[in-house]
């Protein structure tokens, strides 16, 4: 988070204070004569559920059209 005050934005992985793994995406937010700092965060398990669920259909989807080859 040290870039977001000089305007910039950025994206890491951490883990919380709970031991959860998350992604986490920052930038700056103009507020009047203020800069605040927007930061959202969601658990890698929660983000990456859709493409593990891709993967595994993708891979029975081959180990059908080889196996019907």
């Amino acid at each position: 988070f040290a870039e977001a005050p000089a305007g910039k934005e950025g994206q890491t992985r951490y883990m919380t204070e709970a031991g959860q793994e998350v992604l986490c995406s920052y930038g700056p937010v103009p507020v009047g004569n203020r800069q605040w700092i927007l930061a959202s965060q969601v658990g890698v398990n929660t983000a990456l559920k859709p493409v593990r669920r891709l993967s595994w259909f993708i891979l029975g989807i081959s180990l059908l059209v080889i196996a019907l080859l």
